[in-house]
């Protein structure tokens, strides 16, 4: 298994890095139902604003790719990442169900760009060698999340 991982390339491996970090740090979805139950949201409040956000996505990914069509994957990339910094921000302060609608429609903003990562995918993973690529690519972030939720629910329940 560390035998194949070697042998891809530098922006294969570089790329899988960035989505081991990245996948710790979304540790926000699994706590937003604590953060709601904190704030004494009711279900059917929680359930609305995630469908106005499921909505505001529905519309946003409709007008916003189009518009996107020209620009890089590295920089759409890199977009992506930074509106999926906002929502763990924004909960951080979260003191109202508006903060948390807020955070959810943010979060729902990143699925905009999730063209990006698939023509990114498409350039740095040679074709021969591209299932065993996304093979690694799924199961290496989860593999990290598995190791290190634990740890921030420890430290977090500590």
């Amino acid at each position: 298994m560390l035998k194949d991982f070697k042998e891809f390339d530098k922006p294969v491996k570089r790329y899988m890095l960035m989505h081991w970090i990245g996948g710790f740090f979304l540790i926000y979805q699994s706590l937003l139902p604590v953060y709601m139950n904190r704030l004494n949201i009711k279900i059917l409040s929680a359930g609305l604003m995630i469908t106005g956000a499921a909505i505001a996505d529905a519309l946003l990914t409709r007008f916003v790719s189009q518009k996107l069509d020209k620009v890089s994957p590295n920089k759409a990339i890199a977009l992506d990442w930074i509106t999926e910094a906002l929502p763990p921000f924004i909960y951080a302060f979260a003191n109202s169900s508006l903060f948390i609608m807020a955070g959810t429609i943010f979060g729902k903003l990143s699925n905009v760009l999730n063209f990006s990562y698939q023509v990114y995918e498409n350039e740095i993973f040679s074709k021969e060698k591209r299932d065993k690529i996304y093979i690694y690519h799924m199961i290496t972030p989860e593999i990290m999340t598995c190791l290190l939720y634990p740890l921030v629910g420890h430290l977090v329940a500590g």
